[in-house]
């Protein structure tokens, strides 16, 4: 019988999985289908479409998957068309909410997001009320290997990144966006081993907030990002630090 139940679990485990893995590909699929209705179906000519392909490889998305998706993009294939859209917001405690998404139906993407957000204790925002706080960069992001961590954002900022972010399992070397793929083959060049490179944002300025609100931010962005439509939401929260605040 208890063999019968771990089975159990380990399917119930691995079902979940795959509807993850599903939901990531079919996410990846939106944004190479996009990048190739905009620049056409040539990754050697499209820089985007080259950056949402080598996106989707490092999560494993099957090379089939990815040239239906740039078919259906150049229009070889059915399928509604889709758009991309940018949306603002703030969420619990004043942070201020940037959410990138691509959607064949903005009626029914619009309304779902705002709804979200409200039940999260965030709303929509006007538009420009929440843009200008943030910067739109070139992320390389650069995996440690166990290599010191001072050498690495030393050689990423040498090879032309504007900052550097150390991360608990990563590092974030940010640049203008159209020197995105320089940045990465010259943080190569230093025999150091980079994850994946995107177009994104990044906050100005970070706003600091509470605890309790830091927490209700982070729901409230997983749900966020955890729609089908939604590809990126990016905050400005930081917590206070207490510790400071005591001393």
């Amino acid at each position: 019988m208890s063999g019968h139940s771990k089975w159990s679990q380990i399917k119930r485990k691995k079902g979940v999985e795959d509807v993850k893995r599903a939901k990531v590909f079919t996410k990846m699929a939106q944004v190479i289908a996009l990048a190739a209705r905009e620049g056409g179906s040539d990754a050697s000519s499209n820089a985007k479409l080259r950056l949402a392909i080598e996106k989707a490889r490092t999560v494993n998305m099957p090379a089939s998957n990815i040239e239906r998706a740039i078919d259906r993009g150049a229009g070889k294939s059915s399928g509604a068309q889709l758009q991309e859209i940018l949306l603002e917001g703030y969420g619990p405690g004043g942070s201020a909410l940037i959410i990138e998404a691509i959607t064949d139906n903005k009626n029914r993407t619009i309304p779902e997001i705002r709804r979200v957000l409200e039940t999260g204790g965030g709303k929509m925002a006007n538009e420009g009320s929440v843009l200008w706080m943030f910067e739109k960069v070139g992320k390389v992001f650069i995996d440690p290997e166990n290599k010191n961590r001072e050498d690495l954002e030393l050689q990423a900022i040498e090879a032309g990144a504007d900052d550097v972010f150390d991360f608990e399992d990563e590092i974030l070397a940010i640049t203008n966006p159209q020197n995105t793929e320089l940045l990465k083959k010259n943080i190569s060049d230093f025999n150091v081993k980079t994850k994946s490179s995107s177009l994104g944002f990044v906050p100005k300025n970070l706003a600091t907030i509470n605890k309790e609100d830091l927490s209700k931010n982070e729901t409230l962005v997983e749900k966020l990002e955890d729609m089908d439509d939604v590809q990126e939401v990016t905050t400005n929260m930081s917590v206070v630090d207490y510790e400071i605040l005591r001393n």
